[in-house]
């Protein structure tokens, strides 16, 4: 019996057998972006593998019919006919017409007065989370995983720090330095960051070699930030705040949020142990190139410049979902000899390069850190080189809100900021 081999999320597992396959699909844990091989090289959709194709059956065709009658007819009977065929067309033409109108009427009549049984569906990602009212999160027991997931891909969003290039034909393309993650936090387009992740940009304004590659290669040079939430909803962001004690970022962008996190307003020493937190954000590691296929999909967008998102595959701005526990209460550390020392949570929802300036969550939905700093043991590769051994360490930190309140107050107004209720 033929076996599969399944892509997911750039992880190969497998190979499965066709009759597990389908429990597999048939009980969701495969979804219809993954894809299947039997041989790891030729990769295809999950629907449109064999195993779940259909068989369409297509009819014989009807058996050839002799003629009824071998003699043509005659001139005065081919006048008669089309005369009769052309009667019968009209009076067919206005019989349906009136059908027709009649059944618009009777479903006039039927709707007025009363109401449909069922609320009208919208196209919208925003309208369509039932089980979360619009405004601040609050995750419940009632919760669909569904709408739970649709309400994070509205409110965390792929940060990404770059420039956009100008020619001097006019022409245009964008190239990113960094990506990190920021999280909404007012119904009018607040986001919160970590200041590292937006400081390539704020280098770029003020650097000297920008103005010098300008005049070099006869190009104008835009530092950006960009803010994604899922592929297709782009946003140039503002960069409102940018703290001189922590690592915190505060950027403004033009839109309309139907849903906000709440912060946790509970002084740092307070807070305590928690046996259920997660991550949410874009860890780079995600993004790794795995199959020969991903490895000729980057090499092209690499050479093809164009839009900023065109710099990433399309798995980049699916946010990721890591869930660990708060294993010690917060303690001051220095990250920076530029910074004042900062309380943080020290947790084991894993974080990578990308998490930076995600959200840390409780169950309910409840902001109680910034992700910023994850530590990893630096190992020798084959060749000598340093490397992160990211399997070896889970030890991850998070700042926490409250030390960080009277900036992030100043600068975004209606910031909700809530009890831990747990």
């Amino acid at each position: 019996m033929a076996k599969w081999f399944v892509r997911t999320r750039g992880r190969i597992i497998g190979p499965f057998p066709e009759s597990e396959l389908k429990s597999m699909r048939e009980a969701r844990q495969l979804q219809a972006f993954d894809e299947v091989s039997r041989d790891q090289l030729a990769w295809e959709a999950i629907d449109l593998c064999p195993v779940f194709r259909q068989a369409v059956v297509v009819p014989p065709p009807p058996p050839i019919q002799p003629l009824a009658n071998a003699n043509p007819p005659s001139p005065e009977e081919r006048v008669d006919r089309l005369r009769r065929r052309r009667v019968g067309m009209i009076y067919g033409g206005i019989v349906a017409v009136c059908l027709v109108l009649m059944t618009v009427s009777v479903l006039l009549i039927r709707s007025k007065g009363s109401k449909p049984d069922t609320a009208p569906i919208s196209t919208s990602a925003t309208d369509v989370a039932a089980t979360i009212p619009h405004g601040v999160i609050k995750i419940s027991s009632a919760t669909s995983p569904t709408d739970r997931d649709k309400v994070l891909s509205s409110t965390v969003g792929l940060v990404v720090a770059g420039a956009t290039y100008t020619r001097a034909d006019g022409t245009q393309f964008d190239m990113p330095d960094s990506t990190g993650t920021g999280f909404v936090i007012t119904a009018d387009g607040n986001l919160i960051t970590n200041m590292h992740v937006v400081d390539d940009v704020v280098k770029l304004r003020r650097s000297a070699e920008r103005v010098e590659m300008e005049l070099k290669y006869k190009v104008k040079i835009e530092p950006k930030l960009w803010v994604f939430f899922g592929h297709d909803e782009k946003f140039d962001a503002e960069l409102i705040h940018r703290s001189e004690n922590f690592d915190l970022a505060i950027l403004k962008i033009s839109r309309s949020c139907p849903w906000h996190f709440s912060l946790c307003d509970r002084a740092a020493k307070e807070i305590p142990t928690l046996d259920f937190v997660s991550s949410i954000g874009f860890p780079g590691i995600d993004r790794d190139v795995i199959t020969e296929k991903e490895a000729a999909e980057k090499a092209i967008r690499d050479s093809s410049r164009g839009a900023i998102q065109s710099a990433f595959s399309e798995a980049a701005f699916e946010f990721s979902k890591r869930d660990g526990s708060l294993t010690k209460k917060a303690e001051r550390k220095s990250f920076s000899s530029s910074q004042k020392d900062s309380f943080v949570l020290q947790h084991t929802a894993q974080i990578f390069g990308g998490n930076s300036g995600g959200p840390l969550i409780t169950k309910t939905g409840l902001v109680i850190g910034i992700n910023t700093w994850g530590r990893r043991n630096i190992v020798k590769d084959k060749t000598g080189k340093n490397s992160q051994d990211v399997g070896a360490l889970n030890i991850n930190f998070a700042l926490t809100l409250p030390q960080l309140r009277s900036e992030i107050d100043k600068h975004a107004k209606g910031v909700s900021w809530q009890p831990l209720a747990e």
